[in-house]
């Protein structure tokens, strides 16, 4: 099957050998802090914990004091980080590509999210991706690549968002969600090679959930 996913890949981004244009190139090694956040309670920062590639990656959660490991054990919470506004009015392709790690509440049903999603209008709500980091394997790091040129393509005010939201102050013990190598390119020449994750996703242009973003505070 691993097989059969890498070729799969390798046809999916394919292309004549111009040089490859990045829309975003983000490993979080010399961050900007160019990235905007909001929420509730939110706990989204640059960590040293835990990284794909490098020595840093986004995290949701936080160190305690004690040397534990960390957690987002505050009460309920939630976060957005979002990208910079991405002018993509000249691109005919869009090509999205990052890493995760999760570890949650992961019961029967879902209780605590992490969510990936796109939008041209933030103001009007935000679009997940289906899979997400939320159907990842839990503990270990996932890769996501997703074709994005139907929803992206051509679009002067294109933006990703990283959602966790803890759903409730309850069993949030856990240690969060780590993102890192976010890339968004326009696939052409040979961008850089998908690294051996522990899990591969691979989504096609219809298999993108349209969907817009919502967020529960309490448990039903």
């Amino acid at each position: 099957m691993k097989t059969i996913v890498l070729i799969t890949l390798a046809m999916m981004i394919a292309a004549p050998l111009a040089q490859a244009t990045y829309f975003l190139h983000e490993d979080f090694e010399n961050y900007q802090d160019d990235w905007t956040h909001y929420g509730y309670n939110s706990l989204w920062h640059i960590s040293d914990y835990r990284s794909y590639s490098g020595s840093y990656a986004a995290a949701y959660n936080q160190r305690p004091a004690t040397g534990a490991p960390p957690s987002y054990d505050v009460g309920w919470s939630w976060g957005r980080m979002m990208t910079p506004v991405m002018d993509l009015s000249a691109a005919t392709e869009v090509h999205f590509q990052f890493s995760s790690w999760l570890e949650t509440e992961n019961m029967p049903e879902e209780f605590d999210v992490a969510h990936v999603g796109y939008s041209t209008a933030p103001i009007f709500g935000w679009n997940y991706l289906t899979p997400d980091i939320q159907t990842f394997d839990q503990g270990e790091w996932n890769i996501l690549v997703a074709d994005l040129t139907p929803y992206l393509a051509g679009e002067a005010h294109s933006q990703i968002c990283f959602t966790f939201d803890s759903v409730d102050e309850m069993f949030n013990d856990y240690e969060g969600c780590y993102v890192d190598d976010v890339m968004v390119h326009d696939g052409g020449g040979t961008p850089p090679p998908v690294p051996e994750p522990s899990t591969l996703l691979l989504l096609g242009s219809g298999l993108i959930g349209l969907g817009a973003v919502t967020r529960r505070r309490f448990r039903k």
